[in-house]
Order: structure tokens, then sequence, then C-alpha cells
């Protein structure tokens, strides 16, 4: 079993935690590929094709969670305007977490 200290350094995702650390400096520039976007995207409003895809879909939450743990997003601009542009429709603006009738 984890030490508490441990786990909640691990388990920290706030910025200066340590998992969000490691979110910031490894996982959030590794899922996010700038060239991908350029290349596959057919109008400048989603990931692939010219419609919402799976791809987009995941795109917002990572986008969402990425400035939750302030990661410097500045060397992808294509992703930052497309995840702008789906986050103002209504699907993704109401799945929001701070959207949710739970929210605190």
């Amino acid at each position: 079993m984890t030490a508490r200290k441990d786990n909640e350094l691990l388990t920290n995702t706030n910025p200066g935690g340590g998992f969000g650390l490691l979110l910031r400096h490894y996982w959030q520039p590794a899922a996010l590929s700038e060239e991908l976007a350029r290349r596959f995207s057919t109008d400048g409003q989603h990931l692939y094709g010219a419609g919402v895809t799976l791809a987009d879909i995941c795109l917002v939450p990572q986008i969402y969670n990425a400035h939750r743990v302030d990661c410097d997003l500045s060397a992808f601009p294509t992703l930052l305007a497309i995840s702008a542009t789906l986050e103002a429709l209504p699907a993704f603006s109401g799945a929001r977490p701070e959207a949710q009738p739970d929210a605190a």
C-alpha cells in the first residue's frame, strides 16, 4: 500500500503537485501534436476532416486539463484554435465540468 504522503504527491494534479508537474512537462506535450492538426484538419475547425470526430472529442478535455494545470500551450496554436471553436458548440460547452449540476 502507498503511504498517504506518497499518494498525495503522485495524485496531486494542481500546479506544483508531483503529478501535475509530470503532466505539464511530459504527458501534455506528448499528447498534443500540432503537426497532425495542421496536416489533417481540412477546415481549421476540427482535427480531422470537416466535422466532429472522436479526435475532437478527445482534444477538448486535453486542452481543458492542460489549462487547469497551467501547461504552456503556446507551441500549439492550431490545436488551441480548434479547441476554442469546438468549445463554443453546445455539446462541448455543456459538458464542461463547471457546467454540471453537481459542480462545486
